[in-house]
């Protein structure tokens, strides 16, 4: 002690300066240091739950990228089926289309040379019918006398043979 006042130092008010000190660190301990350090450790936790709800939505967003892609594959996949069979549908039925098209073809040439047939057989009737017309006018002229029924028909069956 008498060294502290052969320094100038008086110790009891040294000692009331110390114990001024730790009950100012006491008071500010208590209410400024703890407040400080639980407003630090709530923004720390703010920051560490931000930065986990960036991780999440990373994740999430990643995720989310990775189900586009495979949505989007999954939808060129369908698109080229529907497309490969509008293809096979198409050729199906342009298939169809080109059968009708020759039996149409088939069934219009068919009724044309039934219909020439038909038209061959009347221009031969009514061929034989002038040829029969004048060869009886001929023989009438010849003969000089009109036959009955049954002679034009003997004698037009003989010319015509």
């Amino acid at each position: 002690m008498e060294a502290l006042s052969a320094l100038g130092i008086n110790w009891k008010l040294l000692s009331i300066q110390i114990l001024n000190f730790l009950v100012l660190l006491l008071i500010l301990r208590r209410f400024a240091y703890k407040p400080m350090l639980k407003i630090l450790d709530e923004r720390r936790d703010r920051i560490e739950q931000g930065l986990k709800d960036a991780d999440t939505s990373r994740e999430r967003l990643e995720h989310a990228a990775k189900e586009e892609a495979l949505i989007l594959e999954s939808a060129h996949k369908k698109a080229e089926a529907l497309l490969r069979k509008a293809e096979a549908s198409a050729k199906n039925n342009a298939g169809i289309i080109e059968e009708r098209a020759r039996k149409d073809a088939s069934d219009i040439a068919e009724r044309a040379r039934k219909m020439i047939e038909a038209e061959k057989a009347k221009i031969a009737d009514d061929v034989k019918k002038d040829i029969s017309a004048v060869i009886v006018s001929a023989v009438e002229k010849i003969i000089g006398e009109k036959l009955d029924d049954g002679k034009d028909r003997n004698l037009i069956e003989k010319a015509l043979e």
